[in-house]
C-alpha cells in the first residue's frame, strides 16, 4: 500500500527502534514479551521528542478498562483483533490525516474512577476523541460482523430445517408404503398357518412361525418409527401438564394389562411442567412401560418417580426402577434410534422408545441423563420448564 514498515519482536525493541530513527506511525500489539504495547506508548509519549508520534494498539482485549488504560498509556487508536485488512487500512488513513502535528500541551492531570480503579488522564482532548472515535469504530465493526454472522446463521437454519422436514417426511412416506405390505405379510402367514398349519411338518410349521414374527416385529418398528416422527412434527401446544397424574395413569394401566404381577409404586405429588400434554404423555408412558418391562424379573419390582431440586422455573423429577439395568459405559447411546443394550429374546423391543423421549424432551429445551448399572436398575434423571 506504499508504506515502508519495520517490524520488531517485542515492546523493547520496538522502543529502541523508535528512537533510532523515529517513524510516521507505530502501530503495536498489546501483549508482548519484554514490555507491552501500553508501557511501550507511555514511554513513547513521555519522550518530547517522540510525543508527537501517533500510536495504534492492536488488541483482543474489548473490555472498557483496555480503553482507560490505553488513554492513560497516551496511545492514539485502538484497533480489535480479530480485523479486515481494508479496516485496518482505513484506520492508518484516519490515524495519519489527524495527527496532532505538534506535540498538545498536557494541561492538567485528569482522575477518573472506573470500575472500582483510579485512573489519571493526562492526554489531550484530540488524542481522548481520536480514541474514543477509533473505539466506536470497532463497536460498529464488530456489530456489522455480528449481523452478518446472525444471517448467515439464519440462512443455515431455514437450510437445516428445510432438510428436517424433508427427511421426516421422506421417514413418515417409507413407513406409510411399508406398512401395507408387512401387514400383510403377516395377514396372509398367519391364514395360512390356520388353514394350512397341520399339513407342515415340525420344521415348515417352525419356518412359517418365523416369518409372522418377523413381520410382526417389522410392524412394531414400523408404529414405532411413525410415532417418533409424530413427535418431531407439529406445533406445541404448551399448557399446564400434570406430570404425576399421567405417572399414575400410565402404571395404573399397565398393572390392569399385566394383573399377575405386583410391583411397588411410588409418585410424588405436584410434579407439573409447562409443555405440550400429548407429547409429555408419550414420553412419560415410555419410560412407564420400560421399567414395568425391565423389572420382569425381579419378586419385588419397584418403580418411583420422584421430585429433585430444581432451579427457579425448572421442574426436576428422576423416574427409577430396580430391574435389568445397564452398563453404565453406553448411557448416552440409549438415547440414539435402534440401539439396544438387551437381546430381543430377554427383552422383546423396537429400540424407538428412549429415542422418542429424548426428542420429546429436547422439543421442550429439557434435558434428560440416563444412571445404571447391570442388575441394579435404572434411573432418568429430567428437568422440564417449569408453569
Amino acid at each position: 500500500r506504499g508504506y515502508e514498515v519495520r517490524g520488531c519482536g517485542d515492546g523493547l525493541a520496538a522502543l529502541e527502534a523508535v528512537r533510532a530513527a523515529p517513524p510516521t506511525l507505530v502501530i503495536s500489539d498489546v501483549v508482548m514479551p519484554r514490555m507491552d504495547g501500553y508501557e511501550l506508548s507511555r514511554h513513547i509519549k513521555d519522550d518530547p521528542a517522540l510525543a508527537a508520534i501517533p500510536v495504534m494498539l492492536l488488541t483482543a482485549l474489548s473490555d472498557p478498562h483496555d480503553v482507560i488504560r490505553g488513554i492513560e498509556a497516551g496511545a492514539d487508536h485502538f484497533v480489535v483483533k480479530p480485523f479486515e485488512e481494508e479496516y485496518l487500512a482505513a484506520q492508518v488513513r484516519f490515524l495519519l490525516d489527524n495527527r496532532r502535528g505538534e506535540q498538545a500541551p498536557e494541561g492538567d492531570t485528569i482522575t477518573v474512577q472506573f470500575g472500582g480503579e483510579r485512573h489519571d488522564i493526562r492526554a489531550g482532548r484530540r488524542q481522548i476523541l481520536n480514541l474514543l472515535l477509533s473505539t466506536y469504530g470497532a463497536a460498529v465493526e464488530r456489530n456489522k460482523e455480528l449481523a452478518r454472522a446472525q444471517a448467515e446463521l439464519q440462512a443455515v437454519n431455514e437450510q437445516l430445517r428445510l432438510a428436517f422436514r424433508e427427511l421426516e417426511s421422506f421417514s413418515h412416506s417409507v413407513s406409510h408404503d411399508l406398512r401395507a405390505p408387512v401387514q400383510k405379510i403377516q395377514g396372509f402367514g398367519e391364514l395360512l398357518r390356520e388353514a394350512c398349519g397341520e399339513r407342515l411338518d415340525d420344521t415348515g410349521r417352525h419356518y412359517l412361525e418365523r416369518v409372522i414374527a418377523s413381520a410382526r416385529h417389522m410392524n412394531e418398528l414400523i408404529e414405532a418409527l411413525l410415532a417418533l416422527a409424530r413427535v418431531s412434527q407439529g406445533d406445541l401446544a404448551i399448557l399446564e401438564v400434570d406430570i404425576a397424574a399421567i405417572a399414575r395413569r400410565a402404571l395404573g394401566e399397565l398393572a390392569e394389562r399385566d394383573p399377575s404381577r405386583r410391583v411397588a409404586t411410588r409418585v410424588d405429588d405436584g410434579l407439573r411442567a409447562r409443555g405440550d400434554p400429548r407429547l409429555y404423555e408419550a414420553a412419560i408412558r415410555n419410560l412407564l412401560e420400560n421399567a414395568w418391562k425391565f423389572t420382569a424379573k425381579r419378586d419385588a419390582a419397584a418403580i418411583e418417580i420422584l421430585r429433585e431440586p430444581a432451579a427457579e422455573g425448572r421442574l426436576a423429577f428422576v423416574i427409577r426402577d430396580n430391574g435389568a439395568g445397564f452398563d453404565p459405559r453406553y448411557a448416552e447411546k440409549l438415547f440414539e434410534p435402534f440401539r439396544r443394550l438387551h437381546s430381543e429374546r430377554e427383552f422383546p423391543g423396537t429400540g424407538i422408545g428412549l429415542a422418542t423421549v429424548h426428542r420429546v424432551i429436547e422439543r421442550h429445551a429439557g434435558t434428560i441423563r440416563a444412571e445404571g448399572s447391570p442388575g441394579a436398575g435404572a434411573a432418568f434423571h429430567i428437568t422440564l420448564p417449569a408453569p
